[in-house]
Parts: structure tokens; sequence; C-alpha cells
């Protein structure tokens, strides 16, 4: 037998990403969907493939060309593209006399093609489709005695004598279907079984009850079957089953657009963030949090482990630590003496990530910047907090030229008396999660840069998810200096100096963040903490004028001082 894999399509569900790569060549686990279809149709005794081409058709060529397939490969390639139909009229002399398969590339499945072949030699019918129960696409009547009705949903009297299910893009052709396709033209092999069956014709459906089918044509269905191939390999590995279902369970994400999920089976689980399909070179943030994260946990960092990534879908597989973050923990311990003794070893493993993690680091890893700089001060945090914060959120119309001064003021302090190491740049009670009582790990790792060894400690002290005293947190702040002098052997009033400015950048651009998230990406729940984060913005300019000099900022001071009245009476502290 020979086989027509249908690979000339558009792709207009999967744009913009198959504006760059025809859908034929997306890689499920590694492999092609292309190659895949090969495999199969090759695995059932195909001694000849015809592959129908167009759209991107040069990638495809290149492709075929650079394989040794186990069975000849023929291109059938369509200057315009002749749909389903003008697809197998066009290849048909490449087909052959004998019933042949058309099978369509955006597919994948475990149907058993050998036993839907024997099933098409036993009828005399001139077509064999498979089906299968989808019912998001069950749209094909199928009736009692195995024959094709429908190809479209309408109504049916008597439900009884069949039902609904879904073409699989699989099927089986007699050439004497040719003589109800045109001769050249676009045309769809769907409108040629409609005639056959007006002509009294029977159109058989081979309906395979369990089977592991999936249209690929969607990002998020393409996702689902690369989740389904890793995880079953993650989840099944050592079980001893092949069929036992995996579970999914959404987790709620954070600031990003990333998307999380629980994958469970039998008592084991993996942690699914997907990125999205990612196609083309230079750093993208897959690159970053697989080439960060396999560093430290190569350095001994308290990061999950990665299972697997896969870069194409984005997908990244990491050890599960569970559901409780610092934040939960620090909200139900009342303790001063618990509360610091879990924060003491945080800070270990902190210092830990900033030094042990700078070794070995390569800047080529970040994904926005190599470097926590003079540029991303400005820019990523002063006129994030002015622009997304003051302006949008309080609706003021404060000019960034006016606050510039200011700000490189803070910036430069930062310069002048920074340690650099690593810093994990977003190091906050929701990105440490609790393993155990005392084993805090650190996570959303993939903005790391090499930065000051400051900026992390400040961001977690000033941290607005978790409620402290004002007391103790300065308790904190004076424990977790005096443990990274001592180990760095530094100067504690430079020491001090920075850390005090790195506490008001990030909080600069905590607010901006919150702000922007809320009002741009509709994720409403970080609003609640904007009061906390403006009231601990009052805190931070306190410190700073403390350590660095009076009536260094005295324009930020003043807006700082103003805005708690421009915020909305539902966000007010109660």
């Amino acid at each position: 037998m020979n086989a027509l894999i249908l690979a000339a399509g558009l792709g207009t569900r999967l744009r913009p990403y198959t504006e760059k790569l025809p859908k034929p060549l997306f890689p499920i686990a590694g492999t092609t969907l292309l190659d895949t279809a090969v495999s199969r149709l090759a695995a059932a005794g195909c001694q000849k493939i015809v592959i129908n081409t167009h759209h991107l058709a040069d990638q495809i060529h290149a492709h075929i060309d650079a394989h040794d397939y186990p069975v000849p490969i023929a291109v059938s390639h369509e200057p315009e593209i002749l749909g389903t139909g003008g697809a197998v009229q066009k290849a048909s002399q490449l087909l052959g006399s004998k019933p042949f398969w058309v099978v369509n590339s955006d597919i994948t499945h475990d149907i058993p093609l050998a036993a839907v072949y024997a099933y098409h030699l036993q009828h005399p019918h001139p077509a064999t489709l498979v089906l299968v129960n989808d019912p998001d696409f069950n749209t094909v009547w199928l009736d009692v005695n195995e024959n094709i009705r429908h190809f479209r949903r309408q109504s049916v009297t008597d439900t009884r004598k069949g039902r609904w299910l879904t073409f699989t893009g699989i099927q089986l052709v007699d050439p004497r279907i040719l003589e109800y396709i045109p001769s050249r033209g676009f045309y769809s092999i769907i409108d040629a079984y409609r005639s056959l069956i007006q002509s009294g014709f029977e159109i058989r459906g081979y309906f395979v009850k369990k089977a592991n089918w999936l249209d690929v044509g969607t990002p998020d269905r393409f996702q689902q079957a690369v989740r389904r191939k890793i995880a079953s390999t993650l989840l099944k590995q050592n079980k001893g089953t092949k069929n036992q279902k995996i579970s999914v369970k959404a987790l709620a994400g954070d600031g990003s657009d990333r998307r999380w999920s629980r994958l469970s089976m039998d008592g084991d689980s993996v942690i699914l963030c997907e990125h999205g399909i990612t196609i083309g070179a230079g750093t993208q943030e897959i690159d970053a949090f697989s080439a960060i994260g396999t560093h430290l946990t190569n350095r001994g960092i308290s990061v999950p482990t990665l299972l697997h990534h896969d870069r194409f879908s984005g997908q990244v597989y990491l050890e599960d630590l569970g559901d409780t973050h610092l934040q939960d923990v620090a909200a139900k311990t009342s303790d001063p003496a618990t509360l610091t003794t879990l924060y003491a070893g945080i800070f270990r493993r902190l210092f830990q990530l900033a030094t042990d993690g700078a070794n070995g680091f390569d800047p080529a890893w970040a994904y926005q910047t190599p470097y926590y700089d003079k540029d991303v001060i400005l820019e990523k945090e002063c006129r994030y907090f002015l622009e997304a914060f003051v302006n949008d959120w309080c609706g003021q119309n404060e000019k960034w030229a006016a606050y510039v001064p200011e700000f490189e003021a803070i910036a430069d302090v930062i310069e002048t008396h920074a340690i650099q190491g690593l810093l994990h740049r977003d190091m906050q009670s929701r990105n440490i999660m609790m393993k155990a009582p005392a084993e805090p790990y650190f996570i959303d790792f993939q903005d790391a840069r090499l930065g000051p060894v400051q900026y992390d400690l400040a961001s977690l002290l000033i941290d607005p998810y978790v409620v402290l005293s004002h007391a103790f947190r300065s308790e904190l702040t004076h424990m977790a200096s005096a443990f990274y002098v001592s180990k760095l052997r530094c100067d504690p009033k430079s020491f001090n100096r920075a850390f005090v400015a790195c506490a008001l950048s990030r909080n600069l651009q905590i607010l901006g963040a919150f702000a922007y998230l809320t009002l741009q990406k509709g994720k409403t729940a970080f609003a609640r903490y904007i009061p906390k984060a403006l009231e601990q913005l009052q805190s931070s300019l306190a410190q700073y004028t403390i350590e660095i000099g009076d009536d260094l900022l005295p324009r930020l001071r003043a807006l700082a001082a103003r805005l708690k009245r421009h915020l909305p009476e539902s966000f007010k502290p109660v």
C-alpha cells in the first residue's frame, strides 16, 4: 500500500507561529509531526509515501532531503493549494492502483493502522474513514451498520440508529474515488464522499473506541499533545502501566503570562510551567529558565529540580515542592522566635544563591539583561514606578525629567556600594516554597542576572505579601545585614548604603508592577497589596535618608507623601 500525507496547509489556526515554520515540522517532544506520520505509516506496511506541499514548501523539502526514511518519499508540490480532494487527484499517478492512505499531518494518535487496512480490504466500498469520539469535533454521523451518512451536524430523527463521531483525518481510499474529484483545482474530499453517498455508494466508518487521538492544529491542542507525550514518560517510568490517566490541575500563576499546572498519576506528580511556543534564535524566557535552573541545581542551590524542558513548546517540568509558600507560613506563625529562625535559614540559603550561584554563571543565559545596572534601575524600576503607578494608577501627570536627578542618585549609590553576586531579581515570599518547615526553595529564577547581593536581601525584607511589624522587620534587617557583612568581610556602612538604595529602587518597581498588572493585565489581586507597598515606600525613603543623608530626594519624598491621598477608597488600608 501507498500513502499521501497532507502537508500543504497554511496552518491558520496556529498563526503567528506557522508564519515562520510549517505545521508539519512542529516537533512533539523532539520529533516532527511529519516524521511521526511517516514512521506510523511505514510501520503499518506502506511501501511508498507521497507528501504534498505548498505553504513554506522549501522548509519541508529541505527537511525531507535531510532525513533517511525507511520507505521512499515522493513530493507532490502544489503552487496553488488544492484542498484534500485536489491533492489526491494531483498525486494520483504516484499513489498507484491499489487502496491508499490519506492522512493529515497535524494529528497525533495510536490508532492501529494495520487493523484498519485489513478492515478496508474486507468490504467492497470506496473509502474507510477512521472515527473517534471527541466532543469538540463530533460532526460525522455513523449509523449502526458502520456507514457514514452525514458530514455536518444536523437534525437526526432517531439517535438510536447511530451516533455523532469525529473524523480523525485518517482514511483509506480506492482509486475509483478519483472519478468524483475534478481533474484540477481546489476541491474537498468530503464533497467527493457526499457525491458518492448521494449516488448510492456506502462510505464506511472505522470507529476506534479508545484512541489517544488529538488534532494539534491550535496552540492549546498542540501544547496538550506535547504535555501528554512528555508527562507520560516522566510519570509512567518505573510504574509498569501504560494506560493510566494523568490528571491535570491548573495552578494559580502570579505576575507573568506563563501557565502552571500539576500533573499527577498514581501518587506521583510534577509541576509544569508553560512559556508558550518558542520559535527563533536568541535567548528566550524558557532558555533562561532552563539554563539558570540547571546551573543553580548543579551549584547546590535550593531550587526545584528541572526534570525536562522542551524549547519549542515552551514547556518545563519541575520537581513538585507542594503548595506552601513562605507567605502562607508567615501568615500562620505568630511566634517571633519561630519566624526569626525561619528567616535566618532563608538568609543563609539566599547568601548561597548570591555567592555560589554567581560562580560559573554565564551572563549569556540571562533573558532580559545580563546585569542589574544603572539602565535597569532607571528604566525598569524608576520609570516603571512613575509611569505605571504614579501617572496611570494615581492619575497624576508627573514628568520624567523632573525626577531624573534623584533617580540617578539612587542608581549611583547602588553602583558605588554594590557587592557583586547573583541576584534572583524577584525575591519575595511567593517565590519561596517551603518543602518542609525548615526547607525553603527558591522558584521563578528565570530573571536572575549578575548584580548587587544587597538587592535580593532588600527585596525579601520589604516584601508586601508578608505582614510584619515595623519593629520586627527592623530586627530581621539588622540580623541579615550583620550576617552578610560577616560572611563577606566588607565595610558595614558601605554594605548598608547599597542595601537601603536597593530597597528603595525595588519598592518603586513593586508599585509599578502592581499597578501595571492590575490595570493592563487585569490581575486585580495585586491591587490589595498596593497600600502596604506604598506604606513601605515611606519606610524605604526614611531608611535611605538615615544611611545616605538628609534632603537628597526632596521631590520623591514629597511625591510619596501625597500619593496616599490618591489611592482609590477600596484599596486604602482599613
